[in-house]
């Protein structure tokens, strides 16, 4: 985060407000200010020379600790006008810093609403260059505005990503702790009792293990995977396949995993044979949806897998994966493809949240789009189009 900030071109600093009172509603007067973050720009304005010569930290400081009492009694002027209305407050005032700067202040206040911390952001820039035109006061003003929207974006990347973190520790711990569990069981079982077992009962044990195994390793997969493709620490590797055996292969697959309880209905309509895209992410679709499809149509034997080649300027592959299970809830839609959100009618449904947000990051890499439609109750289809290169 701090490099982020010492490579915004203006002043960053972050001050905690600490209200001395105990009453519900906030008196503006009664506060006090503690820097919490500040970047190489904003001590350099305030401090000149010697923020070069030496480290200045202001962590941890109140303002009228570190700098000068005329800068120190305005932040607290122009904070309290923040907090009272709690709007952007502005304002440029020639201060007794080193050497004599003169700078242009924005602050702006920020709520956490978990825990209900104030805090103050402030961006600054120098304008003491004497005779300024409007249309330069104009400009400085513009990238003031455009340097606290970039400031508030960065904030906005960090706590979502933080967010993130905390939703798969408490998702992780909480996925693995069942088939941790069984291994546990089963493991226990195979060496206290494993000569009283016939093989058969044994094999039956070490199935189980496995398959729990194999669960915590996908889990991990997905995570890993959703990690390469927000990060961009991926490479798009186009490859040449036989497109009707390449869906072939995936169904089978997922038939298996699903102990053959549902057939996939597959119809290949007009694509060509031979086609050039990157199967990683190809299979990640496919395999993502078809596997949704099967595991959330309980009481149905039937899915459905249409291929197809639109006819436009740029030829694009049609994938129609259809069901007619349980169906996501209109409220859900909207949510579905972020990061562990799972629709309230999944019941007792195993899975991690992740499937979808896997699809719609390999759709958005493949450079193509996608579209659900599902009403509860009656099933879902998803809509995938796709620019291919096809080689016939």
């Amino acid at each position: 985060m701090q490099n982020i900030l010492d490579h915004i071109q203006c002043g960053i600093f972050v001050l905690a407000v600490e209200i001395n009172t105990q009453e519900s509603d906030v008196d503006a007067e009664a506060f006090t200010l503690r820097f919490t973050t500040a970047n190489l720009i904003f001590t350099h304005l305030v401090f000149g020379e010697r923020s070069v010569d030496q480290t200045v930290n202001l962590v941890g400081l109140q303002p009228k600790e570190c700098l000068s009492l005329e800068f120190a009694e305005a932040l607290h002027k122009y904070v309290s006008q923040c907090l009272k209305t709690q709007q952007v407050i502005k304002f440029a005032e020639k201060l007794d810093l080193s050497p004599n700067r003169v700078l242009s202040i924005s602050l702006s206040l920020k709520v956490n609403e978990n825990d209900r911390l104030l805090q103050i952001v402030g961006t600054c820039q120098d304008i003491t260059k004497p005779e300024l035109s409007k249309s330069q006061v104009a400009d400085s003003t513009k990238q003031l505005e455009q340097n606290s929207i970039q400031l508030e974006r960065e904030l906005l990347k960090e706590r979502e990503l933080n967010e993130l973190k905390s939703q798969f520790i408490s998702r992780a711990s909480h996925e693995f702790r069942t088939p941790l569990a069984t291994i546990q069981t089963a493991s226990d079982l195979l060496r206290n009792y494993g000569h009283r077992m016939s093989e058969d009962k044994k094999l039956e044990r070490i199935d189980k293990i496995q398959r729990e195994v194999k669960a915590m390793t996908n889990l991990l997969e997905e995570v890993l995977i959703i990690g390469k493709s927000e990060s961009g620490k991926f490479e798009l590797r186009p490859e040449e396949i036989n497109l009707e055996d390449f869906c072939l292969e995936i169904i089978e697959q997922t038939e298996l995993i699903g102990n053959c309880k549902h057939q996939v209905i597959f119809k290949n309509i007009n694509t060509p044979s031979q086609i050039e895209i990157d199967t990683k992410f190809l299979r990640q679709i496919i395999s993502n949806l078809l596997s949704n499809a099967i595991k959330y149509s309980p009481n149905a034997n039937e899915v459905f897998l249409t291929i197809s080649q639109i006819s436009d300027r740029i030829p694009k592959l049609l994938l129609e994966i259809q069901d007619q299970g349980i169906g996501i809830p209109e409220a859900d839609q909207e949510k579905v493809f972020e990061h562990f959100y799972r629709a309230h009618n999944v019941g007792m449904i195993v899975g991690t949240g992740l499937g979808m947000a896997i699809i719609k990051n390999s759709v958005d890499i493949l450079g193509g789009t996608i579209q659900l439609t599902s009403a509860e109750n009656q099933g879902t289809t998803v809509k995938v189009e796709l620019p291919i290169c096809p080689k016939e």
